[in-house]
């Protein structure tokens, strides 16, 4: 009997640990059906920039127009996204969340207009800020998700 509870009691804990992991973060107080997509999109981005480190470094000027395009236009949010679902982002969202959301699509449409004109330091430029966006947004919304933003930027103004 003993067995048996030990058993069923491991196999609830693994149950409740892959349950928490499949779940997406939901720090900004999203319902859950908005949260998936948020979590699908950024999914996406992260394809997306990683696919653009590759492009980048051998010159596929299309792949970077491309996905900077598709980054710009979004992969998912904007298309999937209900007129309740698109209230409750504007809502719930802060507006520096938005404000960094709006410069990174900004950035992300900028990459693919100079990968058109083939200019490889505009092209670096507008990645670097893409990137920097998504470490900003990281740092300020969701360190519980990645560990390393929890201390801080050294950077960072401090008050004394």
């Amino acid at each position: 009997m003993k067995k048996t509870i030990i058993v069923f009691l491991i196999s609830s804990l693994a149950y409740a640990v892959q349950a928490a992991e499949d779940k997406p973060e939901n720090t900004l107080g999203l319902s859950d059906s908005v949260s998936v997509l948020l979590k699908a999109e950024m999914n996406e981005i992260k394809k997306g920039m990683e696919s653009l480190v590759f492009a980048m470094a051998s010159g596929n000027w299309k792949q970077i127009q491309e996905t900077g395009h598709r980054i710009k236009h979004s992969y998912i949010m904007k298309n999937k996204l209900t007129e309740s679902q698109k209230h409750e982002l504007h809502a719930k969202l802060p507006a520096q969340f938005r404000e960094i959301d709006k410069k990174f699509h900004y950035y992300a449409g900028m990459l693919s207009h100079v990968a058109e004109e083939r200019d490889i330091e505009l092209v670096n430029f507008y990645f670097a800020k893409m990137n920097e966006s998504c470490m900003h947004c990281h740092s300020k919304f969701v360190t519980n998700r990645f560990e390393g933003f929890r201390q801080g930027n050294k950077h960072e103004q401090h008050d004394h």
